[in-house]
């Protein structure tokens, strides 16, 4: 008899488990079912399959399990909770305890972390690495967060991007902005900003992407000059170089 062997627990795929064997697998039900020292084995969800969908954990992909009407598949969910209410979504990963626990409507969505997008109830295309990553967010599409804690005040908002720890911390409703560096951008509240910094208090490079301004709170350096294009004659650029101490402007 073929045999999965878990850590302190030996599992029959095919038969009750017997002696100290505390799990065995339903074929029928296809899940995995506890079998205490006394009494009928009950469900505890502990690893799950259908057709296209995987839950390692108890309520994994629970709603999934037991909804009459689910139809989502290519989900894998491993962690206590992790896609504990999704039903009919597609191509979701949750790694975690909780990881995307709250989602209802949504596809494509990567939670990897504990409470990694946990309060995702509808978006699609998030991407969340780290513990308490966008916990926050409830609705939202497209955001891409890596580091602990970060957007974990947003509660909705797209299209953003923060690396780092605590990267874009405060934004609430915002979107289309990118953060990248440690507390980079941690109290920014509005959208369509850049920072790069390694703290909270001044980005080293901040931005507008709508105004299309960059400001740099430090020196700039550039060995081979600076190009700057003429705003009424986009064609034309200019190089500024600095020989000998004299400013040089060169059409180019």
């Amino acid at each position: 008899m073929a045999q999965i062997i878990f850590t302190g627990v030996t599992v029959a795929p095919d038969a009750p488990a017997v002696g100290e064997v505390s799990l065995y697998y339903d074929i029928t039900a296809k899940r995995f079912k506890k079998k205490p020292n006394t009494g009928d084995p009950q469900i505890v969800d502990a690893v799950w399959e259908d057709t296209n969908n995987m839950g390692i954990g108890e309520y994994a992909l629970y709603e999934r399990q037991v909804g009459t009407t689910a139809s989502g598949t290519y989900n894998v969910a491993i962690g206590k909770y992790a896609l504990n209410y999704m039903k009919e979504d597609d191509s979701n990963v949750a790694i975690g305890y909780g990881a995307l626990g709250s989602l209802t409507v949504g596809d494509d969505n990567i939670a990897i972390g504990a409470q990694a997008l946990v309060g995702l109830t509808s978006g699609t295309k998030n991407i969340a690495l780290g513990t308490n990553t966008l916990n926050s967010l409830g609705t939202g599409n497209n955001n891409v967060a890596i580091g602990y804690g970060i957007l974990d005040s947003e509660s909705s908002g797209s299209n953003n991007t923060a690396i780092g720890v605590n990267a874009l911390g405060a934004g609430v409703t915002a979107s289309g902005n990118v953060c990248i560096g440690y507390n980079a951008g941690a109290t920014e509240t509005e959208s369509d900003k850049l920072h790069i910094a390694n703290n909270s208090i001044e980005s080293l490079i901040q931005g507008d992407f709508v105004e299309k301004t960059v400001t740099i709170n430090g020196s700039l350096e550039a060995v081979d000059g600076i190009i700057l294009i003429d705003t009424d004659v986009p064609t034309d650029k200019y190089r500024i170089t600095i020989a000998s101490g004299v400013v040089v402007v060169t059409l180019i």
